[in-house]
């Protein structure tokens, strides 16, 4: 899970601008805990967004250049493989925020 965070999270500083803000916030719902990072950078297009997580994947995005779009995809396998899943919302009014969903102890499947 450590890749997990560290791709998150260095893709939330890295998107977020000179000034800008970036919340990490954990919540437990029912059975699961709920790890989001957000930042108010430059929102994802819904078409981008439905891709996100694909390999070798990169949104139409200049600052990607020399990158091989694995990140995300490599986190939603990891998480995969702990019975979890991730979201992506990006929106003007919530900003771009990933959220993964795991279960929480004694819960998984």
């Amino acid at each position: 899970m450590n890749q997990v965070w560290v791709n998150l999270i260095n893709n939330v500083i890295k998107f977020t601008p000179d000034g800008g803000h970036l919340t990490i916030k954990i919540e437990r719902h029912d059975d699961q805990i709920a790890v989001s990072v957000n930042n108010d950078g430059p929102l994802i297009s819904p078409t981008d967004q439905d891709h996100l997580f694909e390999k070798f994947y990169q949104a139409d995005n200049r600052s990607n250049v020399g990158r091989l779009g694995l990140g995300l995809a490599i986190a939603s396998q990891i998480i995969a493989l702990h019975q979890g899943r991730i979201t992506v919302v990006s929106n003007p009014a919530d900003h771009t925020t990933f959220t993964v969903y795991l279960p929480s102890k004694g819960s998984a499947k």
